[in-house]
């Protein structure tokens, strides 16, 4: 069982709680997006595996929930080890956007962005979250997306233009 930190919408800590609790209106929790980004301009997608309870099989980011007593940098920093074994330094994860959900997920996400140039044969994928990685050009992102094959959010072309932008 997993224990999350509830904030107010500012960010500011509230209580800690078992992730199965059921939360108030006011009370959010922290999660977050990462998009791995190579020299070659290439984002890293990852394929979830149909084991996930949300959006199994759809390609997408590295996501997760930022665990209690963890903020949300270290929290990254582990979703990348834990998911598809990166092993990125807090220093080396770039923040680029804060994203207050009011559609009663309860979910604050910081999107990071983080340059790496790891050959995919050489992750390790967990099974549970994972199926299949990939390097792709934003181009294609793009058209993956736009094709309803990637998971995007409102947000999603300003971040993938922020992460280029950052290369």
């Amino acid at each position: 069982m997993e224990f999350w930190d509830l904030v107010d919408e500012q960010g500011r800590f509230l209580r800690t709680v078992r992730s199965d609790s059921k939360l108030k209106k006011e009370e959010y929790h922290f999660a977050v997006e990462i998009w791995p980004i190579n020299s070659q301009g290439e984002i890293l997608l990852q394929k979830r595996s149909a084991f996930c309870e949300v959006l199994p099989g759809v390609w997408g980011l590295t996501t997760g929930r930022v665990q209690a007593g963890e903020t949300t940098i270290q929290g990254a920093v582990r979703e990348l080890r834990e998911e598809l074994s990166l092993f990125a330094a807090e220093k080396e994860l770039i923040f680029l956007k804060r994203i207050v959900r009011k559609d009663g997920t309860h979910l604050i996400w910081d999107v990071f962005s983080y340059k790496t140039d790891v050959q995919t044969s050489t992750l390790c994928l967990q099974p549970e979250e994972v199926e299949d990685v990939c390097w792709i050009l934003p181009e294609k992102v793009i058209q993956m997306a736009e094709e309803g094959n990637v998971y995007r959010y409102p947000e999603f072309y300003e971040i993938l233009k922020e992460t280029i932008r950052g290369i």
